[in-house]
């Protein structure tokens, strides 16, 4: 990604890294709340790393709009939710086996937020808001925080589950999700069996989404960027009024 903006100005070293410390923030501090529980943290980096992506070109935009500022930003940001999640690891009874995914899959996803904040930086924030709401929500469908009396049935379950940002992330890192407390019980997943859901592969499902929310930022980036650099037409000057 180049280095200039449609603003032509160079990103400002301080500028990307107080974003990407800010952001990064955002989405570790947690981890002092989920101390020896990294499927928690993982849990909440799921949902909220798309909307701080988001965030990441809006942030910047007074400064810059070069998307080579808001991915090193996102990368800032990257590096403390894996010092965040390292520091979850050290002190859980039971570490995740493969937390490396996890952390690529997030950032996958905080890389494809930041393709959607970056289409329109100055609805950003509004962007990042609906892009929470839509992870809490799915993240909270297939159990509907065990408020209803009964689980749904198998087949819609197992949909679900395919598109909750929590399970993508959680099984990522190899966590026998359909097992875990939160779910086997309020989703009913003893009663979904291999021929309604296969869970994700790691190393294939973060690796893909890491890929994949690279090229949307890549493609929305330039594409932003090419939109910004275009010279914009003469304007005709206003007709000399006649005596």
């Amino acid at each position: 990604m180049g280095e200039e903006g449609a603003t032509g100005m160079r990103a400002p070293v301080g500028a990307v890294l107080g974003t990407g410390a800010a952001l990064g923030a955002a989405g570790a501090l947690p981890a002092l709340f989920a101390w020896g529980r990294p499927v928690a943290l993982v849990a909440w980096l799921a949902i909220w790393a798309p909307a701080l992506g988001a965030l990441a070109p809006g942030a910047l935009a007074p400064r810059t709009t070069a998307p080579g500022a808001w991915a090193r930003a996102l990368l800032v940001a990257g590096a403390l939710w894996g010092a965040g999640l390292f520091l979850a690891q050290a002190t859980a009874r039971t570490p995740l086996p493969a937390a490396q995914w996890a952390l690529a899959c997030v950032l996958g996803l905080a890389f494809a937020g930041a393709a959607l904040g970056a289409l329109r930086v100055e609805a950003a924030w509004r962007s990042a808001g609906w892009l929470v709401v839509a992870g809490a929500t799915l993240a909270a469908l297939p159990s509907l925080l065990g408020l209803a009396q009964r689980p749904f049935a198998p087949p819609v379950a197992a949909r679900l589950l395919d598109l909750s940002p929590v399970t993508l992330a959680l099984e990522c890192a190899s966590v026998d999700w359909m097992r875990h407390p939160a779910v086997y019980e309020p989703v009913g997943t003893d009663s979904i069996g291999p021929e309604l859901r296969a869970p994700w592969r790691g190393s294939l499902a973060g690796s893909t989404v890491l890929l994949v929310g690279c090229a949307l930022a890549i493609a929305v980036g330039s594409a932003t960027a090419a939109r910004g650099s275009r010279p914009r037409p003469a304007q005709n000057p206003p007709p000399t009024p006649r005596p």
